[in-house]
């Protein structure tokens, strides 16, 4: 059985005005919010699935595409909302192994599954900070 690895994905809801596009690296990633800022849309995104990838790799790509998404909106911030905990996913492992013990009683060994994290999600803000138009945050 081959497991493939998905690529994040990112989807919005616009809550006030797009701006035209800019660049993804001029997107600043923050946690708390600015004293004023408009806000443009609301974010979401989940990593790519992967057994490979830790959970930070897995976060760090939700964020990426969090980033790109902003920036196709014009918002030169994300605003990062930690309100979702993330859920596991089940992998069902089913393995049995019949077999007797020394003395010929039948003995059935195995495991079934267990909790993973195959991916990642996060929610933010797409917002414009107008005094990080023209100079870096502090």
């Amino acid at each position: 059985m081959a497991l493939a690895a998905c690529a994040a994905t990112a989807s919005h809801v616009l809550t006030g005005t797009a701006r035209a596009a800019i660049a993804p690296d001029a997107v600043w990633v923050i946690e708390q919010a600015p004293e004023r800022y408009e806000q443009i849309a609301e974010l979401d995104a989940r990593s790519g699935t992967s057994l490979r990838s830790t959970p930070q790799e897995r976060f760090d790509e939700a964020v990426d595409a969090l980033v790109r998404e902003a920036a196709r909106l014009g918002a030169n911030a994300v605003l990062l909302e930690y309100d979702d905990v993330p859920k596991p996913s089940k992998i069902a492992v089913a393995v049995s192994a019949p077999t007797t013990t020394s003395d010929g009683v039948p003995l059935d060994v195995g495991f079934n599954s267990r909790d993973v994290h195959l991916s990642e999600s996060v929610h933010g803000l797409a917002i414009y900070v107008p005094e990080w138009a023209t100079k870096i945050p502090d």
